[in-house]
């Protein structure tokens, strides 16, 4: 059973962060995992939104600027989690950690860095 939103991972993170992530039951799907590997942010980003995923990227300069843009014109996603690049079971913790202590107070869209 999924306790949490289904995590949408950009090509620039570790395909391996799927299965830290299952090991803490989320479920997370990379986007080479459904063929989207190439594809713009504006694409990632609309692809997790038209199916109400998180987005997780280590992109986090080009993903806050399409978060404002979004919000600019009114359009609406389920949330961007943005962090640094790291070792994917620290990288789960920190989503982990996120879910715990941050997402509840959140509004949607969010654009936000998990704790360290």
């Amino acid at each position: 059973m999924t306790l949490f939103p289904i995590l949408y991972l950009n090509e620039n993170i570790q395909i391996e962060l799927v299965e830290e992530l299952a090991n803490l039951n989320f479920k997370a799907i990379h986007t080479l995992q459904v063929d989207n590997g190439g594809a713009t942010d504006e694409f990632q980003l609309q692809y997790a939104a038209n199916r109400k995923y998180i987005m997780v990227s280590y992109n986090r300069s080009d993903y806050r600027k399409l978060h404002n843009a979004w919000l600019q014109v009114g359009k609406s996603h389920y949330g961007i989690i943005v962090l640094s690049p790291g070792d994917p079971k620290y990288v789960a913790y920190r989503i982990k950690v996120f879910f715990e202590q941050k997402y509840s107070a959140l509004t949607i869209p969010f654009c936000e860095i998990p704790p360290a």
